[in-house]
């Protein structure tokens, strides 16, 4: 047997990404996440939690199973699909952390005359039994007093008919049912992967502790007869306990009776059956069985670090190699700007150069259209009126000629007179 505290336990103190943290502060050697919000079931976030949890052992992860676990059963498809689509986001987060087991709740019972058709549940329930079993994560369906798995009878059906399923039996919710978790027992046997250990009484919870309401004493005392090797989980609300300290007092309490040695009077009521037959019991066995657990924990502890290691290795790759991949399109996309930016001012000179080539050639034109034009009309001119043009010159010598007849005989009138006066002032 092996103990852990699931992060159920500090919901609203400490958010997950911080709780393997706190874990190794408290000595605690294994952990059952859970995952509390569609935004922690993504993989950025299950990501990081892979950076964060050190040597911390993650036996198995629970999801809210109330956001989306009832509809995994619905009769319409589009809601199963969204609901399954979760579903696998929750078995791929558990895989990448290293976990063996998903905690499962299932569908409600929402009144008590609830009912279920148990075939297309079971052949429903094998389905996703597949898909988990796809990413080596293994169901285990959880006793709820509050859902169809509430009781023994559910379990030992399930069995039958999921041999892929295994258990999850829950202290607690046995005791709000109102039956003795030592039922369970007798039903889930072997198939127990995990046990949820939280004290039950008026309708209250507790720490477990050695004032318990429920004989934790007993239960581990009855753990140990049947040989069972479950990993127990302490599952409390944040309510239960006042600060780190009380958790941790109430986690040593389960420790020591886990690691505590049956009692001297179940062995000695094999001894008096036939003492015979039982003449060479060593009745230190119990030392020597305290010892290869130890070990076998040790051996354990080893091999879970060397797996996670590897994942961690494994993802941190993939993270890489998505990054380098990331960086390259990066790379490509600046080129690509480079060079259409740079074919769009090569366009823009080459359409500037055109725009100048095409005014010059205008100008051209004009001018030559201009200059043609001037002389067809000058040719024309000449062509079309040359006599006109002979009246007009011999008009302009006639008149050429009478001004300047004109001007001569004043000035030789001029001088006629200038000589007259000079001959009478002598």
């Amino acid at each position: 047997m092996y103990l852990g505290i699931s992060t159920a336990s500090f919901f609203n103190r400490v958010p997950n990404e911080h709780a393997f943290e706190t874990l190794t502060r408290m000595g605690i050697p294994f952990t059952e996440v859970f995952l509390n919000t569609h935004y922690e079931y993504e993989r950025p976030f299950v990501g990081l939690l892979t950076t964060k949890k050190g040597h911390i052992n993650i036996h198995s992860v629970h999801a809210l199973g109330t956001q989306f676990e009832p509809e995994l059963f619905s009769d319409n498809s589009r809601v199963r699909y969204d609901a399954e689509e979760t579903f696998k986001k929750v078995c791929y987060a558990g895989a990448i952390l290293g976990a063996r087991y998903y905690t499962f709740h299932g569908p409600l019972k929402l009144t008590k005359h609830s009912t279920l058709d148990y075939g297309k549940f079971f052949a429903r329930l094998n389905q996703l039994s597949d898909i988990a079993l796809g990413m080596n994560i293994r169901l285990s369906y959880e006793n709820v007093s509050y859902s169809h798995a509430s009781e023994p009878e559910f379990f030992e059906r399930m069995l039958r008919e999921c041999p892929g399923v295994t258990c999850t039996l829950d202290v607690k919710q046995a005791l709000q049912a109102g039956i003795n978790p030592k039922k369970f027992l007798d039903v889930m046997g072997k198939k127990i992967s995990t046990i949820h250990l939280c004290d039950y009484a008026h309708g209250k919870t507790y720490l477990p502790n050695k004032k318990s309401n429920f004989n934790f004493e007993d239960f581990f005392a009855e753990l140990k007869e049947r040989n069972a090797s479950p990993v127990m989980m302490l599952e409390v609300y944040p309510k239960d306990y006042k600060d780190i300290n009380e958790l941790k007092v109430s986690y040593d309490y389960l420790r020591g009776l886990m690691l505590a040695p049956r009692k001297e009077n179940k062995v000695k009521k094999l001894l008096t059956k036939d003492l015979k037959k039982y003449d060479d019991v060593d009745l230190t066995r119990d030392k020597k069985q305290i010892k290869a657990e130890k070990q076998r924990e040790k051996e354990f502890l080893k091999l879970e670090k060397a797996k996670s290691l590897a994942k961690i290795r494994e993802e941190k790759e993939r993270i890489a190699m998505e990054r380098a991949k990331l960086e390259e399109e990066k790379r490509v996309a600046k080129e690509k700007a480079r060079e259409a930016k740079k074919e769009e001012k090569t366009t823009a000179i080459e359409t500037s150069n055109v725009v100048e080539n095409v005014e010059v050639t205008q100008e051209t034109t004009i001018e030559a259209t201009s200059e043609i034009v001037v002389e067809k009309v000058t040719e024309q001119v000449i062509t079309e009126q040359p006599t006109e043009i002979e009246q007009t010159t011999e008009q302009s010598t006639e008149q050429i000629a009478e001004h300047t007849f004109e001007q001569t005989t004043k000035e030789v009138e001029k001088q006629a007179t200038e000589q007259t006066s000079e001959e009478k002032t002598e």
